[in-house]
Order: C-alpha cells, then sequence, then structure tokens
C-alpha cells in the first residue's frame, strides 16, 4: 500500500476534519505487510493515519515514510517521538523514516 499527499495542493478542512480514529477502530488489515507514505508532515490526519495502521495490522512488518522536504529536522524529531509510543498490533512492525 502507497500513500501520496501532494505538498502544493492546500489540504482543505474537511479534509482535515474526515479523518477520525474511532470512525475505523473496526478495521482490521489483516494482510498488510508493507507501507509506504511519502511528503510526510505532522499533520494530525496523517498521525492518525499511521496509529491506525499501526494499531489494526497484526501483519504488519514496515511502514516506510519519506518526510516531506520542508519538515525541520526538530519536527522530524518529534514525529518520530510521537510515532513510537504508538501501540502495535505486530510485534515486527517496524518505522523507517527517510529524507528525499
Amino acid at each position: 500500500m502507497e500513500m501520496h499527499r501532494n505538498p502544493t495542493e492546500p489540504v482543505s478542512q474537511t479534509a482535515m476534519n474526515f479523518f477520525e480514529l474511532q470512525d475505523y477502530a473496526y478495521v482490521i488489515f489483516d494482510h498488510l505487510h508493507k507501507i509506504t507514505i511519502t511528503n510526510f508532515t505532522n499533520m494530525k490526519p496523517l498521525m492518525n493515519f499511521v496509529k491506525l495502521i499501526l494499531t489494526n495490522s497484526p501483519m504488519l512488518k514496515l511502514i516506510f515514510i519519506v518526510i516531506d522536504e520542508q519538515v525541520a529536522v526538530d519536527d522530524e524529531v518529534k514525529m518520530l517521538k510521537k510515532l513510537i509510543q504508538y501501540p502495535r498490533t505486530s510485534a515486527r512492525a517496524q518505522i523507517i523514516f527517510e529524507r528525499p
């Protein structure tokens, strides 16, 4: 599975409010092994999406996250600190961060 965000397009308020974790708590990703997310930022919907994937993917092995080039290193560290604290269904799930 891959997820891409176009950094040149503005994010509407509707999109910001679309993703709420409680709306998808019942979804289980039984066959998800690897996910790649590009242009990642510290936006709440993106962070919640990663939390959902970690929480509901028992077979997950890898989340590969490519940080948006405009994200400062300090913000990258803050994101990583949050992400590694999220609960994981799969004990093997790894989070790998990369800069473009």
